[in-house]
């Protein structure tokens, strides 16, 4: 490629790239996008490998007087593509002159390049009356003749008769002549032509500027070029000296290299797949799109709280390679953001729960983001671009965001307590301290903005150790609003659930405080909690209650 430009191969840009040097295409790089040029120093407009064609601009060959027998500028145009395996196509291009009582004449050489292979030719135009000249659109030699050149040439010259004059320089002073793609020139309007001056004019859009448009046959002159096995020549209709290769019926690509023509039921193939693997990849992009809108998006963001894509968050943590945690609601990845942010990242996987309205979504994440306590894990952002599945009876689909909070390095206090972790034996002040700060945090969640947020599974696990042992409390996967809470149920650990909650199934701001003080207590004694022989659910224990089968639910090890 150079620029906007394919360059395919037998031509080529720098050593190696083509089959030799008669091939070299020169790409400019101080142009912006950059430019081909061929042989000759022509800008490159195009290259088809199917046919062995390459369009380039060239420029005009011009004549103006500023008396009858006198020229004020004159210049003539020369395509010389020597040594090349270009040649100036005669099927595609036309010689032209346009102006009043002008001789314009080509002459040219072909590939013998000896006096029987020379060519001359021209054409005449007259002006008796410039209305007329102007409205012949059909180039008959009212101020515009055509003619067609012959096969073969590779060199040739545009120029004006010596015995130039011309009896209409009063009301048109130059006349134009060039080679050019057939049908270029009708695109003008003749009459600016002839007696133009403006910027607009023929004259001002053409002379000492590149912008006709030629088209050059390329071909091979030596054997051997055709290298795929499913290639064949084919002669060059310029000249029976060169051919060009092209692939058998049912193949495609380029016949100049080994290998180089494909089945086309393969390449069929390889388009369907990319257009498979798009249409998958637009496909997962609308449905993530979809969940980030169902899961309150847009809401999410005017809060101004940070959103992560999913690609984003498998990128932090290479992929969810290095689990840290899990629980009843989800896995806990470590991970790292692209500011250096330590972090972890919670998938919930959560089974038999109904999907919650999405304003209670958004309004549980946005009270997490907004509260702020020294001893409460911080929430950094959140996902919404995930749709975890759920199996309640086959049919119903929670979708629950992936949330990122802050790396706490020293593990939970669970893990101090009972042995899991490489820290210190904690002494009873630093226990109690430990207490005192996770009742702190607790406290501010129970009175945030007027409204009780009750996290709902306050265990040792769930709180976390920082620096010199400063708690923070973690997993907020079963926090409420207490409003919400009244009419809900969570999923919490057994040993430290409230004896009212297992009675009636409903969570208020008491069972976090009774379960706070469970927690506490097996804490500082630095015992794990006991549990039944027999565990039942809450809502089996609340039965039994109302039936009086028993009356409260005890833990005899503490």
């Amino acid at each position: 490629m150079c620029g906007n430009i394919h360059i395919p191969y037998p031509l080529g840009i720098g050593d190696g790239c083509w089959k030799n040097k008669n091939f070299t295409i020169t790409c400019n790089y101080s142009y912006n996008p950059a430019r081909a040029f061929s042989h000759g120093g022509f800008e490159v407009i195009d290259i088809s490998l199917e046919t062995g064609e390459m369009r380039v601009f060239t420029g005009v060959a011009h004549i103006c007087f500023n008396s009858s027998n006198t020229t004020s500028s004159m210049n003539s145009g020369w395509y010389n593509f020597t040594r090349s395996p270009l040649l100036i196509s005669s099927e595609r291009n036309e010689f032209t002159g346009v102006g009043c009582n002008t001789v314009a004449w080509l002459r040219g050489k072909d590939l013998e390049d000896n006096e029987d292979g020379r060519y001359l030719s021209g054409c005449i135009t007259t002006c008796a009356r410039l209305d007329k000249a102007a409205n012949d659109v059909k180039c008959t030699g009212h101020g515009c003749c055509q003619t067609t050149i012959p096969g073969g040439l590779h060199n040739m010259e545009v120029n004006w008769s010596k015995a130039a004059t011309n009896s209409a320089w009063k009301y048109s002073s130059c006349s134009y002549a060039f080679l050019a793609e057939k049908g270029w020139y009708h695109n003008f309007s003749r009459s600016h032509h002839l007696n133009g001056t403006d910027e607009m004019s023929f004259h001002s859009q053409t002379v000492n500027r590149e912008v006709v448009p030629l088209v050059l046959n390329w071909a091979m002159s030596t054997a051997g070029a055709c290298l795929s096995a499913n290639s064949e020549r084919e002669s060059d209709t310029s000249s029976d000296r060169r051919y060009l290769c092209k692939c058998l019926n049912g193949y495609a690509g380029n016949p100049y290299l080994i290998g180089g023509c494909t089945s086309k039921l393969h390449t069929t193939t390889i388009i369907a797949v990319l257009l498979m693997v798009l249409l998958w990849k637009e496909h997962k992009r609308q449905k993530r799109r979809a969940f980030f809108d169902k899961n309150g998006g847009e809401i999410i963001k005017n809060m101004n709280i940070k959103t992560f894509t999913e690609s984003q968050l498998e990128k932090m943590t290479n992929h969810y390679d290095t689990l840290i945690g899990r629980g009843a609601f989800g896995k806990v990845f470590r991970g790292t953001t692209h500011e250096n942010l330590r972090v972890v990242v919670k998938r919930s996987v959560v089974e038999g729960m109904k999907p919650s309205p999405d304003h209670h979504l958004v309004n549980e994440i946005a009270i997490l983001f907004q509260v702020s306590h020294e001893n409460l894990v911080r929430l950094v952002g959140c996902c919404l671009e995930t749709e975890v599945p759920m199996l309640v009876f086959f049919f119903f689909f929670l979708r629950n965001p992936m949330l990122v909070f802050e790396y706490v390095a020293n593990g939970s206090l669970y893990n101090v307590l009972h042995g899991g972790s490489t820290l210190r034996v904690l002494p009873l002040p630093a226990r109690l301290d430990i207490a005192i700060g996770s009742a702190k945090a607790l406290a501010d969640m129970h009175s945030h903005g007027g409204r009780s947020l009750v996290h709902g599974d306050v265990k040792p696990g769930n709180i976390l150790l920082g620096d010199n042992f400063t708690p923070k409390i973690s997993d907020f996967g079963s926090s409420k609003l207490e409003s919400i809470a009244r009419h809900g149920r969570v999923m919490a650990d057994m040993s430290y659930i409230d004896p009212v909650y297992m009675k009636r199934a409903l969570s208020r701001g008491r069972a976090t405080s009774t379960a706070s003080a469970s927690c506490f207590w097996s804490s500082s004694r630095g015992r794990r909690p006991g549990m039944p022989t027999r565990i039942a659910s809450p809502w089996t224990l609340s039965s039994a209650a109302r039936r009086r089968e028993i009356v409260t639910v005890l833990n005899l090890d503490v």
